[in-house]
């Protein structure tokens, strides 16, 4: 007797016509499975859509963090380059920024440039500096002087350091002036107008001739009534060698235009404008004396 076909099996004919006998549980089961799989996964078409849309979000996310650092970067407002001028005592500069702005240096000046990726900022650590600003777009333009803070919007200015302040005088346009580093008290000063700063704060602004308080910028002094104890602390500023002034002189009154270029020229005029006579000595020095004293 033949033996029985294994149960779940069915004939199949094979290649010599005969018959063999398949098994046929584990086919349709697997094709059971691969329907169920069919179902529930994703066709060719699918996948390749959703690797598109993974490709497209990690762009969004990598533009997203790009953006979110260059955010971060101008907000922290990094330095990325820094130079200092300097003049010496009878020199003055002018020096013309990568941005178009101008800073004109005076006498015995340091200044030193601070470039921020939104904003410049100018250090004047001592003497005098003329600011004429360009206005890229998102680039604040401030100047530091002690504790004095000025924020420009849109001028041609002068700062002064005074050692215990500052001068700040504008010629043309406005600044914001704040006697705090942090210039959380700020006043508007307008063209033609001028305020000092010092260890008590800031004064109340008030109108001078702003090209004559500037005159430096010309190469020009100008004085009009001033002190001559005033004057001659003006001119020790061009000068290297000391200039006194005898103490009952120290009010008399000077008005006149000089050279900066030739303060000795300058002293030797004094005589024809007041009743003083200079006295030069073998050290240097330079004595403003009454004309009677110079007889003796």
């Amino acid at each position: 007797m033949p033996p029985k076909p294994p149960r779940n099996t069915r004939p199949v004919a094979s290649s010599d016509g005969k018959l063999t006998q398949a098994t046929t549980l584990d086919d349709e089961l697997l094709m059971m499975f691969e329907d169920g799989l069919r179902a529930r996964l994703p066709g060719v078409e699918e996948i390749t859509a959703r690797a598109n849309t993974r490709k497209r979000n990690r762009k969004i996310a990598a533009s997203s963090v790009a953006m979110l650092a260059i955010c971060g970067l101008l907000w922290l407002d990094p330095v990325y380059y820094n130079e200092h001028i300097v003049s010496a005592v009878g020199e003055r500069h002018t020096l013309t920024l990568h941005d178009g702005s101008e800073i004109a240096l005076n006498t015995d000046s340091s200044l030193r440039v601070a470039h921020h990726l939104r904003s410049r900022h100018f250090y004047l650590e001592q003497g005098e500096a003329s600011f004429t600003a360009s206005h890229p777009r998102l680039r604040n333009f401030v100047v530091h002087a002690n504790r004095t803070r000025v924020v420009d919007i849109g001028t041609i200015f002068n700062v002064r350091n005074t050692q215990q302040g500052a001068a700040v005088t504008v010629l043309e346009g406005s600044v914001e002036v704040s006697a705090d580093t942090d210039g959380a008290h700020k006043q508007v000063l307008h063209a033609g107008q001028t305020l000092e700063t010092g260890l008590a704060g800031a004064g109340l602004p008030h109108t001078v001739d702003a090209e004559l308080a500037t005159g430096w910028r010309h190469g020009k002094l100008y004085f009009d009534r001033t002190p001559l104890r005033d004057m001659a602390a003006e001119l020790r500023r061009y000068r290297a060698q000391p200039i006194e002034v005898a103490p009952s002189l120290e009010s008399l009154r000077i008005s006149g235009q000089f050279d900066i270029d030739n303060i000795e020229r300058l002293l030797d005029q004094l005589p024809t404008l007041a009743p003083v006579a200079i006295q030069h000595h073998a050290d240097g020095r330079t004595q403003i004396v009454p004309k009677a004293d110079d007889l003796k």
